[in-house]
């Protein structure tokens, strides 16, 4: 069919085009997203540690699932024996689906967005959606960061209001769940896929059908980050499942709270925790694992006592429903 060879002609030629854009240049960030995120997109992820994860350990754990998806899919295509392998042997469960509660200001729009353009420039072709339950959250807030951090940088692809596209098979599109159906997503399905849910907790259900049944080939990432405030939403109950790895940002580990000082622009500020302490903390005599009470360095001697409020606006942590009367509770169990 003419057409049809016209429109895979043109395919190939802006697959082509998009190769020698990106060239050796981007090709060497593809398992390096912090130094992409610092010289492509001129900022730093803030680090945290293993038990006390920042915007670097989430970066560290995509890293992990791109090269263990890598390595099985060379495996899986007998493009690489098992005596060749590094980070993934047969069986092992790749945790590709990243997951993040959050206090507020910490950061976590920002990762997504280092992400994405990250899997963007560094892939080809990708396939990839952002999902936020309003338009205004996903246009206003992850595209807008998206958007802001590519302009100027002369990166691969045309930047559009809800959109980077380099060709008909190479995207990222932004989609507000309140009013978007999976007709348009399903199907759609690359080499490479990108899926990210932002205030994942407000996201409706059959999103997380939709990726679900997406992400079953190909290398696929699914990143979901929320504020969260309840125990019953389809984003808390998901980081029981072995796929997923979970991190929680707390306001009190941010570098700006414990410095006392800006040193991360534009994030949570320890005058923020301090009111909100006034608001929704009182002291307590000893400690309970599970209330989650807590010490800051900052007031040394003093043990505080957090209600729902504080717990997951600073904290990152979902309050407790009332069904959750437990024998062993959440916070013990934590």
């Amino acid at each position: 069919q003419p057409q049809s060879w016209q429109a895979e002609a043109q395919r190939r030629i802006a697959q082509r085009r998009l190769e020698k854009r990106r060239g050796k240049d981007l090709d060497r960030y593809r398992f390096n997203p912090s130094a992409y995120i610092s010289e492509k997109l001129n900022w730093q992820a803030w680090s945290g540690s293993d038990t006390i994860p920042g915007q670097q350990q989430i970066l560290d754990a995509y890293t992990l699932a791109l090269r263990q998806l890598h390595e099985r899919d060379g495996y899986e295509k007998g493009e690489l024996t098992e005596a060749e392998l590094e980070y993934w042997q047969p069986g092992q469960v790749i945790q590709n689906v990243i997951r993040v509660e959050s206090g507020h200001t910490t950061g976590k729009t920002k990762i997504l967005s280092g992400i994405v353009n990250h899997f963007f420039d560094s892939f080809a072709p990708v396939v990839g959606y952002c999902f936020a339950p309003s338009w205004e959250q996903i246009h206003d807030l992850l595209f807008k960061e998206i958007k802001s951090d590519r302009k100027g940088k002369n990166l691969p692809g045309r930047i559009l209001d809800l959109e980077l596209q380099v060709s008909a098979d190479h995207f990222i599109k932004g989609r507000a769940t309140n009013n978007a159906q999976t007709e348009g997503v399903q199907g759609q399905h690359g080499k490479y896929n990108l899926y990210v849910l932002d205030e994942a907790e407000g996201v409706a259900d059959f999103v997380f059908d939709a990726i679900r049944s997406m992400t079953s080939g190909g290398i696929s990432i699914v990143l979901m980050a929320a504020n969260p405030r309840t125990r019953s939403s389809r984003f808390h109950k998901i980081q029981s499942e072995p796929h997923v790895k979970s991190f929680r940002m707390s306001c009190l580990n941010h570098p700006n709270v414990i410095a006392g000082r800006e040193i991360v622009p534009g994030a949570v500020r320890r005058q923020y925790v301090d009111e909100m302490l006034t608001a929704h903390c009182e002291e307590t005599p000893s400690h309970n694992a599970d209330e989650y009470t807590f010490e800051i360095p900052w007031l040394p001697g003093k043990i505080f006592l957090p209600d729902s409020e504080f717990l997951f606006r600073v904290l990152g942590i979902a309050p407790a429903n009332i069904s959750d009367k437990t024998l062993v509770p959440v916070g013990r169990y934590e």
